[in-house]
């Protein structure tokens, strides 16, 4: 069983229905459990400030009021300073880095 198989409990191979609540649900546990852990720990995305800068930081639902953990760049996407539009440019230029290539996930 890989490991995407025992965090969101589908067979091998079976595809996750975008669109559906349950589908939905499965992709992002897998991006966030999986995917992103091991983009991080790749060759891609040990050097890449945007990987690196993913953290699971506290969002609240603004319908339910629940909280719960998302990952996110901890920055301020509107910058207000020269410091902080020089940061998000740099995480949009690794953003960027990322296209075209791919990652092994290993069983």
């Amino acid at each position: 069983m890989s490991k995407v198989d025992s965090i969101v409990n589908t067979k091998e191979g079976e595809p996750i229905a975008l669109g559906t609540e349950l589908g939905n649900k499965t992709f992002e546990k897998f991006f966030e459990e999986v995917f992103i852990p091991e983009l991080k720990k790749s060759n891609l995305g040990r050097d890449n400030i945007f990987v690196q800068g993913l953290e699971d930081v506290l969002v609240t639902d603004s319908v339910t009021g629940l909280k719960y953990l998302a990952k996110s760049l901890t920055i301020n996407m509107l910058p207000s300073s020269e410091n902080e539009r020089v940061l998000l440019g740099q995480y949009r230029n690794d953003f960027n880095k990322l296209a075209g290539h791919s990652i092994s996930i290993g069983r």
